[in-house]
């Protein structure tokens, strides 16, 4: 299987990170913004550059959908994974309309309510993942995982 991870850099990306015990037999490429952190973080894993920017500006909305076509379709994963994120709707819309499995995990810290991009995502990808139980208020067909420390 081949995964392909979308995430910011920081607390998104470190997350996704703590999930190595399951990734790391698979196949995979992370599609990240080149940072001090992400470099780092990513130093040992095959790592995609995307732009940075703010996720609500239109342009850069677009650009990111046309170099998630871009990337998904050289990569072909089998599956698109994301905590979350301004990058994560774009590239969770572009696997979706190409027929490749999406799965979004709730962060740990949100348990009162939604992120913004659960909110969008929860109703039409394949997957959401909840760390806590509160969080299936939100997301009542979610899987849940339990805290990813």
């Amino acid at each position: 299987m081949k995964i392909a991870f979308v995430s910011t850099p920081g607390g998104h990306l470190s997350h996704l990170l703590l999930l190595r015990p399951f990734f790391e037999r698979h196949e995979r490429v992370w599609f990240a913004p080149v940072t001090e952190d992400s470099l780092f973080k990513l130093r040992d894993e095959r790592h995609m550059p995307i732009e940075a920017g703010v996720a609500r500006r239109p342009a850069f909305a677009l650009r990111t959908l046309a170099r998630a076509r871009t990337l998904l379709a050289a990569e072909r994963p089998d599956v698109v994974v994301t905590a979350g994120s301004g990058l994560a709707l774009p590239f969770l819309l572009v696997a979706r309309s190409m027929g490749i499995a999406t799965v979004f995990i709730e962060v740990y810290d949100r348990f009162e309510r939604p992120s913004l991009t659960g909110a969008l995502v929860a109703p039409w990808v394949d997957a959401v993942v909840a760390q806590w139980p509160d969080q299936l208020e939100a997301y009542p067909n979610a899987i849940l995982l339990g805290p990813i420390l």
